[in-house]
């Protein structure tokens, strides 16, 4: 009735004063009102409908309130109801790596924020009602489960950026796994989330985050970081910690009294803050696997999911060998790094590079003073004379030499900081390089050279403490690159005007060669669109005309893809 009588900001005001609980906590209060409220929110907008759960979860935390059953049972349901959207938003992020970063930004912060901010949330409320004692085992392994589980995503949008964990995330997550040992519900398998098919338990769960982490080398597209979390979703099941060390069959240990991941056993001594867990066995089904994929088959019938392709899949699988593998049959780096300070010139991006290599110093002596426009007086001076005119030659003697054109492609200059024979290393600022991202294709040369490398942006990390700082590893191939025009074959008219067929409305695609003197091989940088299974071009401007077909794609990147060729006979 008050509301009905006052003016409604006045009514406002009163109502937020009456005992009826807070206002901000009112969609989160209970079971029937979460329901309602997630029945209502916006449709076909999943980022503002994510949003508005994110800033309930958030209101909650910044006002905490007397945590109670019913207000985390509503919790638990927002949480659940809200994965669709959550889901909507990752699909929206990993299938789109050409986004701008405006956008890129907007969604990573908004899946990143939400998988902190409902970790948290779930971190107090077991920590409140955990001392209160009103939690069943199975409610508490539930909680557990979903709080390591949102942690591991929290995780994983952070390794997306190669960001490092903040301080004592490790200690939370060790701390959460001791708390289900010490209730004996480590072991106990359910349902994390409804929707999903199999059953996970809090060792399961703490699991995935500790090899999740191993996995991370700073090499890794977002989209094959998802892939390696979805793969370990079902792998990590096979594996157990144990309290004892066997040190023939162990590979893993962590200890939970440090803020650290996983290590390689070398050599520990037991300790009961120790845990230990053997990859062995599952190192050996990846390498089945492997063999499988040369023979054939396809990666969605290993269980690699729908997402997998070859040869990127076969590649994923070896780095996580070798991250996974004991220390005595683990890779090792192929050449020595030595420190440096060199200066290179860096051009990013296969139109870029492509226009690099296509440019050419111009010879002052052959390149008119004054010009086109006066190249063009000379030109009509021999039409009509027969010979340049003492005027014109006059007007090149007063003109003053023009500076050398700067370059129509974007250039940078970086100093490296270590060097080998596969690469360099370098600290670069990501604040004016918001382009880089591994798999990135650069070339380099040094400053006024002519010889251009092409190389790939490896391993990205951003320094410790400084979020603006990253450090950057690049291999450099070992082929000579060289710039050449595809052909697509005419429709036999076999008409050409300077060398181009009229017969066919196809221009020409621009590509990088690759070419090896101590391999028979050739190799093709070519812009994805271009690529068709087993398509048939032609490469002119050799002595004869050269056809061509496109083998499989040996590797793929950011805006680039890179193939070999098979000769048509």
């Amino acid at each position: 009735m008050i509301a009905k009588t006052l003016p409604f900001n006045l009514a406002e005001r009163l109502g937020r004063l009456l005992p009826l609980g807070g206002r901000d906590d009112a969609p989160l209060a209970s079971v029937k009102a979460a329901s309602h409220w997630l029945d209502n929110l916006p449709t076909g907008d999943a980022l503002r409908a994510q949003q508005m759960v994110y800033e309930e979860f958030r209101r909650l935390l910044e006002n905490p309130t007397e945590c109670t059953k019913s207000r985390l049972d509503a919790i638990l349901l927002a949480d659940a109801r809200s994965r669709d959207l959550q889901d909507t938003l990752v699909r929206q992020y990993l299938r789109n790596p050409r986004m701008s970063r405006a956008v890129e930004s907007q969604l990573w912060h908004a899946i990143y924020n939400y998988y902190r901010e409902i970790a948290r949330l779930y971190h107090t409320y077991l920590a409140d009602l955990g001392k209160k004692a009103v939690l069943t085992s199975e409610v508490q392994a539930l909680l557990i489960q979903r709080t390591l589980r949102n942690f591991r995503h929290f995780m994983k949008w952070r390794f997306m950026r190669y960001m490092h964990l903040e301080s004592k995330t490790w200690q939370r997550l060790h701390n959460l796994y001791l708390l289900a040992e010490d209730s004996d519900i480590q072991r106990q398998p359910q349902k994390t989330y409804p929707h999903e098919a199999g059953a996970h338990t809090c060792e399961s769960e703490y699991l995935h985050c500790l090899m999740l982490n191993q996995a991370n080398a700073g090499t890794l597209y977002p989209r094959q970081i998802d892939l390696v979390d979805q793969w370990l979703d079902g792998w990590v099941k096979s594996l157990n910690l144990d309290r004892q060390l066997d040190g023939a069959r162990h590979t893993f240990n962590v200890n939970l009294a440090e803020d650290r991941g996983a290590r390689r056993i070398r050599r520990v001594s037991e300790d009961s803050a120790n845990r230990y867990w053997s990859s062995t066995a599952l190192v050996e089904q990846m390498g089945r696997m492997r063999e499988e994929l040369r023979d054939g088959v396809p990666p969605v019938r290993l269980g690699l999911g729908e997402d997998a392709r070859m040869p990127e899949t076969s590649d994923m699988l070896e780095h996580l060998e070798r991250q996974w593998s004991p220390l005595t049959t683990r890779d090792q780096r192929r050449k020595n790094r030595q420190a440096v300070k060199k200066s290179l010139e860096v051009v990013y991006g296969l139109d870029h590079i492509i226009a690099a290599l296509k440019d050419k110093p111009v010879e002052t002596n052959d390149a008119p003073l004054y010009g086109d426009h006066y190249a063009y007086d000379e030109s009509v001076d021999m039409h009509v004379y027969g010979f340049v005119t003492s005027r014109t030659r006059e007007r090149r003697t007063q003109m003053p030499t023009s500076p050398s054109a700067a370059p129509s492609y974007p250039m940078e200059s970086w100093v490296m900081e270590d060097e080998s024979e596969c690469g360099y290393g370098a600290s670069i600022s990501l604040q004016s390089h918001d382009w880089l991202r591994v798999g990135v294709l650069v070339a380099l040369r040094a400053p006024h050279s002519e010889a251009w490398k092409v190389g790939i942006v490896r391993r990205l990390s951003r320094e410790v403490g400084d979020a603006d700082s990253c450090s950057v590893g690049i291999e450099t191939l070992p082929e000579t690159p060289d710039v050449l025009s595809l052909y697509t074959p005419g429709n036999g008219g076999g008409y050409y005007v300077n060398g181009v067929d009229a017969t066919n409305s196809l221009l020409p695609a621009l590509a990088i060669r690759l070419t090896n003197p101590a391999s028979s091989k050739v190799c093709l940088l070519i812009d994805p669109g271009q690529y068709h299974p087993q398509r048939i071009v032609e490469i002119r401007g050799l002595e004869q005309v050269q056809r061509v077909r496109f083998g499989i794609p040996v590797e793929r990147g950011e805006g680039w893809l890179r193939l070999c060729l098979e000769e048509v006979k």
